[in-house]
């Protein structure tokens, strides 16, 4: 039997005409979740009160391999909250009945409502979810949002062997480092390179690190889980909003397909960080 965890008044709410995008999210979870293998779960609540839901692929009882989809870090960058379905749809059939996928499509809930990129914190403030983790390099505060101690917490809690995380619009997929750095290049680089040319073969997007194919970016998400627990932590970035998703949900799979069944052992690395100070406008580069 599935487990279901919040849910009355999101059904509720998805069926009245004062329903608000992330209600037709929920809506749409619970659509999937009517397929075969699959149950709905929360992270838990934003600083809001609102349950970030997500579904989870597979029988957690005989799981060996745990996985995460997140999608949404940024709440304009819509095509992130839809890619997670196409991708749902194609690993479904696929899936080994020894892994676990967890995919949360929206975890910027407030600025997914507003179609704003930031996030609006405990102090009713907006912040970039995206540069609110703990970061490799530079200190700063972190996890001024509920919404990213939840997604670390959970990534811990759950073993998550690797991650991706989905946003928008430039044609990449990318893994660690993207914080500021001398060389861009981790001590697993080559592996990373390798699974992120075959996965990107279905898409054509360039691949590489965030740093070096993107631009630096201090406190993101696929730094912190890749250096804090040695998560396979990779950045699809969609090619546009009118992008053939199907293609980016084939690259996501074939990319679980390759990873390891373990983490990366190279944890807490030795980064050769910019030993100079970014100023604010390089912190929430677009």
């Amino acid at each position: 039997m599935k487990s279901f965890y919040v849910f009355s008044l999101f059904i509720l709410a998805s069926l009245n005409a004062w329903a608000d995008d992330y209600d037709k999210i929920v809506a749409r979870l619970q659509e999937m979740d009517q397929k075969p293998n699959t149950a709905l779960f929360t992270l838990g609540q934003n600083d809001q009160g609102r349950d970030i839901l997500g579904i989870v692929l597979g029988d957690t009882s005989r799981a060996i391999t745990k996985h995460l989809v997140v999608g949404t870090h940024h709440g304009n960058e819509r095509a992130a909250a839809d890619l997670p379905f196409y991708f749902i749809e194609e690993i479904l059939p696929q899936l080994s009945e020894d892994t676990v996928i967890y995919v949360v499509p929206v975890l910027n809930i407030t600025g997914y409502n507003r179609s704003r990129r930031e996030e609006t914190g405990s102090d009713n403030k907006p912040h970039d979810a995206n540069r609110d983790y703990e970061d490799a390099c530079k200190p700063k505060a972190d996890f001024q949002l509920k919404s990213t101690l939840l997604a670390a917490e959970f990534m811990e809690k759950e073993n998550i062997i690797a991650a991706v995380s989905l946003h928008g619009y430039v044609g990449t997929f990318t893994y660690p480092w993207g914080t500021s750095m001398t060389d861009y290049k981790t001590v697993d680089d080559v592996y990373m390179e390798d699974w992120a040319k075959k996965a990107a073969a279905h898409n054509g997007y360039k691949t590489g690190t965030h740093g070096g194919a993107i631009y630096p970016a201090i406190g993101s998400f696929e730094d912190y889980a890749y250096f804090k627990m040695g998560v396979w932590s990779y950045l699809l970035e969609i090619k546009s909003p009118q992008s053939d998703l199907r293609k980016d949900a084939k690259t996501l799979v074939e990319f679980f397909k390759q990873v390891p069944r373990e983490r990366s052992k190279n944890v807490g690395q030795r980064l050769n960080c910019v030993k100079r100070i970014l100023n604010t406008s390089e912190l929430s580069r677009p």
